[in-house]
């Protein structure tokens, strides 16, 4: 994974054509233990309880239908949150073998792309600055300029 990282910083004009290669069942196993298992079912209603007790055979049952290509995300369960003004948000709750995919997926991407980011690139970003602290910040302390006096300049 590392390796994949290094390309892209190295030659930022660098393409990388697939990175299926990379998602292999011991990365998906890492992925696996880096995952925050809070959440709750999908639309399968399976726990994460219940995916982890077969854990292996999960992970290379769904290696083997990343890697052929057949691999089909589930619609995702739709769960109404309550806000404080008293109307509703929705909230898309994948299952937790799409979670896995989803995590994955990030984890390679981050590694392509984090390295020729620019400082000044802000987002969702692990380890770098909250855009909305970026955002508030600005508007605490606005840049200061300089009054420049045109009148002695000839602007025919």
């Amino acid at each position: 994974m590392l390796t994949q990282g290094d390309k892209a910083r190295s030659d930022p004009q660098l393409r990388f054509s697939s990175l299926a290669h990379v998602m292999s069942e011991k990365f998906l196993a890492e992925t696996w233990s880096k995952l925050n298992r809070r959440g709750v079912a999908g639309v399968d209603r399976e726990t994460v309880d219940e995916f982890s007790s077969n854990l292996e055979q999960r992970i290379q049952d769904l290696h083997q239908r990343l890697v052929n290509g057949i691999y089909r995300a589930p619609p995702v369960r739709a769960v109404e949150i309550p806000k404080s003004n008293g109307k509703f948000r929705m909230l898309g709750i994948p299952t937790v073998e799409d979670r896995l995919v989803q995590a994955a997926v990030a984890r390679l991407l981050s590694a392509v792309f984090e390295p020729v980011f620019l400082d000044s690139s802000y987002g969702f970003r692990p380890g770098t600055v909250d855009v909305k602290q970026v955002v508030a910040s600005f508007f605490k302390q606005p840049p200061q300029f300089d009054l420049i006096d045109f009148s002695g300049f000839d602007v025919r």
